[in-house]
């Protein structure tokens, strides 16, 4: 049976109170002897209560088990429907025998109540006090279970908030915690990426327009583009090949050397800029004595800062050269205005790129940088157009151009 099952259950689960199962034990023998003559002797009845008893589930379950609380506490936690039932089976038949004085012990327990403890406890007292009846003094009082299951209910409720608001609690201290793991994460990222990227030419940033290979693509379709309208610029003015080739390599070369010492210039101004910030943080003057003297230890910075920002000090740097100033063709001043942009993002990345140029009597291979201008052959005359590297010593970005001799 269902009822004997959910005892063995209370019975090995230590935490569940020993008295307590003793007691329902002994209920449960109380109940199988009070009905054990019952099923021959009232078979009609005992098969309408089986009936009845058999749609009984833990759900539906209404009986109220006065004088059986114990067993009833026990069904609670282990019973299943099955439980239920025999229990609904055997209160119906246990109640029967009680009204009619076929229990086995019915002359030493007093009659039990109606089977609603509700009505009993609403209106006993009332009938007892219009009767001017008085209680026996062998009449246990006993609390019904209803109520001690709603104050059950009540401490489990103050339970459940409890841990709600413990839970909350610890969900923001975790959310807390989250960020910060976050946070040291990203800036640990940040620290070693620099730390990768700085001085690294073959790392780069592919969000980044000015990278050093888009740089190469861009010097290439100057050659293509703006060199030759410059060049048929030159020409229309009665010049030579040899004479213009000379004069819009000069032109290249003027501007790499005047974007070089820019970017030495514009480092050094940062550098001092920084040291005067750092020692002096609260003077809005430098000190004459700190102008030869920039902190040990920023280069590194000061160069990442020049790479990142020194788009800024671009159209700053273009009219420190002159561009401002028209050469009277439109063709030409579009050549200087390109170049010096290109050649300004080349010089300040880290570390800078580098315009390679050949000499004359050079010799040019097929896998050399320099590729022939106009004509065959292995020596070089006139340099055309510069190699572009990547940095000093570096892989080739760009080919270059020589004429041959």
């Amino acid at each position: 049976m269902g009822i004997r099952n959910a005892l063995d259950m209370a019975m090995k689960d230590s935490s569940f109170d020993r008295k307590m199962q003793a007691k329902a034990e002994a209920e449960y023998e109380t109940l199988k002897t009070s009905i054990k003559s019952f099923k021959t002797k009232e078979k009609k009845k005992f098969e309408e209560f089986e009936n009845v008893a058999a749609r009984i589930t833990r759900k539906t379950f209404t009986d109220m088990p006065e004088h059986f609380e114990n067993l009833y506490n026990v069904l609670q936690q282990y019973g299943d429907d099955s439980a239920w039932s025999n229990f609904s089976l055997l209160l119906r038949c246990h109640k029967f025998n009680n009204k009619t004085g076929r229990g086995a012990n019915h002359k030493n327990k007093p009659p039990l109540p109606k089977e609603n403890p509700q009505s009993s406890k609403a209106t006993g007292v009332k009938q007892n006090r219009q009767n001017n009846q008085t209680i026996s003094p062998h009449v246990v009082v006993q609390i019904p279970v209803k109520e001690i299951n709603e104050k059950q209910l009540v401490n489990l409720t103050k339970e459940i908030d409890h841990l709600k608001s413990e839970t909350s609690f610890q969900r923001k201290q975790l959310e807390e915690k989250d960020k910060k793991i976050e946070e040291l994460t990203l800036r640990l990222s940040r620290v070693a990426s620099q730390q990768l990227t700085q001085g690294n030419p073959n790392i780069t940033d592919l969000s980044d327009g000015n990278r050093p290979t888009k740089l190469g693509e861009r010097f290439s379709q100057v050659y293509d583009d703006q060199w030759s309208e410059a060049f048929e610029a030159l020409k229309a003015e009665g010049k030579q090949e040899k004479e213009t080739v000379a004069e819009l390599l000069n032109i290249v070369q003027d501007i790499y050397s005047f974007m070089q010492e820019c970017v030495g210039e514009v480092m050094q101004n940062i550098a001092y800029k920084i040291s005067e910030g750092i020692m002096y943080p609260f003077q809005s003057l430098q000190p004459a004595s700190n102008k030869e003297m920039p902190l040990i230890g920023t280069e590194g910075l000061i160069r990442d800062l020049v790479k990142t920002q020194g788009h800024h000090a671009l159209k700053s740097v273009q009219e420190k050269y002159g561009l401002t100033k028209h050469r009277g063709d439109k063709r030409i001043d579009k050549y200087i205005e390109i170049l010096s942009e290109l050649i300004w993002y080349m010089v300040i990345q880290d570390p800078p790129m580098v315009l390679k140029f050949i000499r004359n009597g050079e010799k040019m291979d097929k896998e050399g940088p320099f590729k022939p201008y106009s004509k065959t052959g292995r020596v070089a005359e006139v340099c055309v157009w510069p190699a572009l590297l990547l940095h000093e010593g570096g892989p080739m970005i760009a080919k270059g151009f020589a004429l041959p001799q």
